[in-house]
């Protein structure tokens, strides 16, 4: 299970995985030998395989465990037998995962494969390391990752702060846990015979993970089985590898149904699953398209074109979260299932902007990134800010992934300035400018990534809100939010 390397002149530096800690270990031979000899060797971490936190046994029933490294670090003697253990410090490097696509779009497919491969020899960017590492070792590994001093970062004994869901994970102890709400069904779809009828009678907004998954899964395994439904247009953004909804888009393919499926590649530590899907979809007749390059298609949609009794109806779901059963039931989002002509109408350009680059007619619902998605939200912001000047009540939440658009920031701080009130819930970064001067009521919470630029879609005219799905920057557009 473990493996020490060695670092010396007779051997090249050892590969130092992405994100997987590793010790660092300091010897020198205790007794004369006339083998090679070395001072200085590294042991990766085994922490895919082994838990991080190793239980120990305790005679008053505490819970207590022991960092696996620690314990690696209590049997090194046993390891580097004929050597005595100078030092030992836990390193982490972390490695450069963005895919760059080379070549035109006929080449996303392979560019994308080649760098799936490449991935896991990226270059470093960053190096986390015990406070107690030599100075000496510490520069040997700034010298052989080349790496620059602004990428060092010293801690104190732990990194890897996503292993903390392994003790979670490990304890029984409902007390300390926060209390379960397990998802509950979308009501309308509860109360009718089947979904299409339920559609039929009126909108249905679900907000996942509080209305469960399944609403979804739900939608597209009965257009897969439904005798009525003629076509599936749909669009793939981080597919799971065992993923319901990609296995009914192949039983509709299977079941006679004419299926589009846009997969987008890029998604972000996903692509190897998206790209199997998309050859699996291809293998069963299903069209497929894998996006453009330099451009990842982040909208969440999918239309079914079904044969009803008074004619054929387009029956759409608009998201702001991926199809995915796992994320649905993690991530705050929220899904439209509609079967509005004039949504039929948006969803039908869309697909055939992804799929066959057409130029779309003015939407009725829809604003798209990168074209003017920022200009619509401005605007947007604009009116709340017109509607304080005036004396009426102006209000905007937003909810989103992350905020560093200058220009949305600017507006948001007119905004505030005029007396909207604003409320912004943010995931990741949020960039609110550091201007003294400025009075601004807004307040900025956190919830829990860059990226090329974004398709995006957002329905701002449904209920006075706007529901987005791509990231909030300047070079992506706008992501997963509701301003209202």
């Amino acid at each position: 299970m473990l493996t020490p390397l060695a670092v010396d002149p007779g051997h090249p530096f050892p590969y130092l995985g992405n994100r997987s800690p590793c010790l660092v270990v300091s010897i020198r031979p205790s007794t004369p030998s006339a083998l090679p000899v070395s001072s200085l060797s590294v042991i990766h971490i085994p922490s895919q395989v082994l838990p991080r936190f190793v239980a120990l046994p305790d005679s008053t029933g505490k819970h207590v465990f022991m960092l696996l490294e620690d314990v690696i670090r209590q049997h090194l003697p046993s390891i580097y037998n004929g050597y005595d253990i100078v030092s030992s410090s836990a390193i982490r490097v972390t490695r450069d995962a963005d895919l760059h696509a080379r070549g035109g779009a006929a080449d996303l497919l392979a560019s994308i494969e080649e760098g799936v491969r490449e991935r896991r020899l990226g270059t470093a960017v960053r190096l986390q390391y015990d406070a107690d590492l030599s100075s000496d070792i510490l520069a040997t590994l700034l010298d052989e990752l080349e790496l620059s001093p602004g990428d060092l970062y010293e801690g104190e004994a732990f990194t890897a702060f996503s292993d903390l869901f392994q003790l979670h994970a490990a304890l029984d102890l409902p007390r300390l846990k926060d209390r379960p709400l397990p998802p509950q069904p979308v009501p309308a779809f509860e109360s009718a015979s089947d979904i299409w009828t339920a559609i039929r009678a009126g909108d249905v907004l679900a907000h996942h993970p509080y209305h469960a998954f399944d609403a979804v899964t739900r939608f597209v395994h009965e257009a897969a089985v439904d005798p009525k439904v003629l076509a599936i247009k749909m669009t793939l953004y981080r597919v799971s590898p065992a993923s319901p909804i990609a296995h009914a888009l192949r039983t509709a393919v299977e079941n006679g149904k004419e299926v589009t499926v846009l997969v987008e590649l890029q998604a972000r530590f996903d692509e190897e699953a998206n790209i199997r899907w998309a050859r699996a979809l291809e293998e069963v007749g299903a069209h497929v398209v894998y996006g453009r390059a330099g451009l990842k298609t982040h909208c969440k949609a999918c239309l079914v074109v079904r044969q009803d009794t008074d004619g054929l109806r387009r029956y759409c779901h608009l998201a702001t979260g991926n199809y995915n059963v796992r994320t649905g039931g993690v991530y705050g989002d929220l899904g439209l299932f509609t079967c509005r002509d004039s949504f039929g109408d948006d969803l039908t350009a869309l697909f055939n902007l992804l799929t066959g680059h057409m130029r779309p007619r003015e939407f009725h619902h829809l604003l798209l990134a990168p074209t003017d998605l920022r200009e619509g939200l401005v605007e947007r912001i604009r009116r709340e800010a017109t509607h304080a000047r005036a004396g009426r009540s102006a209000r905007i939440i937003a909810k989103m992934n992350g905020l560093v658009d200058r220009r949305l920031i600017e507006e948001l701080y007119g905004a505030s300035e005029a007396g909207v009130r604003i409320d912004l819930i943010v995931r990741g970064r949020c960039t609110k400018l550091a201007i003294r001067s400025r009075r601004s009521a807004w307040r900025a919470g956190r919830t829990s990534d860059g990226s090329p630029r974004s398709w995006g879609i957002a329905l701002p005219k449904w209920s006075s809100g706007t529901i987005t799905s791509s990231s909030r920057t300047s070079r992506g557009g706008m992501g997963r939010s509701w301003p209202r």
